[in-house]
């Protein structure tokens, strides 16, 4: 077996998306009746790295030799695009009634969430996000954490063209998002997986549908139009 062909994704997070991949290998070596069964791999949060990645590693592994039967991913409130994934908490924050019309003004214009995030983890915040994120935590209270235990330069690499990509090569990919996150909030997850649909006019399938407060957005390979259905 031989991986050295396969075309890398962000060196900081190569190893994982290989090591993954060479697990998968060695199982299905081992347990070769398992082989031809349809492959879905599922995540949430940051499994919007370390899903793509992988998949596309074994779409690429594919084109040596048919070995993955890869039939799907499904991605829940995942993080694919830094500062589109991370500057919504702003509108989820403001649009729950969580932050003042003010702290919203100041949180999408002095200060954004994605500015902090990334002074914060190189050790240097400014004074600007200092005081505006005294004002979001005050205002949010305890309860809402407002740091999140990534490795910056990895989150920082973009992975929604991966989603795109793949869904070009006729896997399916469901990303979905639930309205309680503030996290990773469902209107970046939305405006990122719409994001695709001029990009790969011709193979994404968008869906928003409402229900038990549960938000889905879901892109399929390999389809002949888009469209945007909505329902409650």
């Amino acid at each position: 077996m031989d991986f050295n062909g396969t075309k890398a994704p962000a060196p900081a997070t190569l190893r994982t998306a290989r090591d993954n991949l060479v697990f998968l290998y060695k199982w299905f070596v081992k347990f070769p009746q398992y082989r031809n069964r349809s492959l879905f791999i599922t995540g949430e949060s940051y499994a919007g790295h370390y899903m793509p990645q992988p998949a596309e590693l074994m779409l690429q592994f594919n084109k040596k030799e048919k070995f993955f039967n890869l039939k799907g991913l499904a991605l829940g409130n995942p993080v694919l695009e830094f500062a589109t994934d991370f500057n919504s908490r702003a509108e989820f924050f403001w649009s729950h009634g969580l932050i003042s019309d003010p702290a919203y003004k100041l949180f999408t214009s002095t200060c954004n969430y994605s500015r902090f995030v990334s002074e914060y983890y190189r050790g240097s915040v400014s004074q600007n996000c200092s005081r505006v994120m005294s004002l979001i935590t005050k205002e949010t209270s305890r309860f809402v954490d407002n740091i999140l235990d990534y490795e910056l330069l990895d989150v920082e690499t973009p992975t929604i063209s991966l989603v795109g990509k793949i869904t070009k090569a006729g896997i399916p990919v469901l990303v979905y998002s639930g309205d309680q996150d503030s996290v990773i909030p469902l209107t970046g997850s939305g405006t990122l997986v719409r994001g695709l649909m001029p990009v790969y006019e011709e193979v994404v399938l968008f869906f928003k549908v409402y229900w038990l407060r549960l938000n889905v957005f879901i892109a399929f390979g390999s389809l002949p139009r888009c469209c945007c259905l909505e329902s409650i």
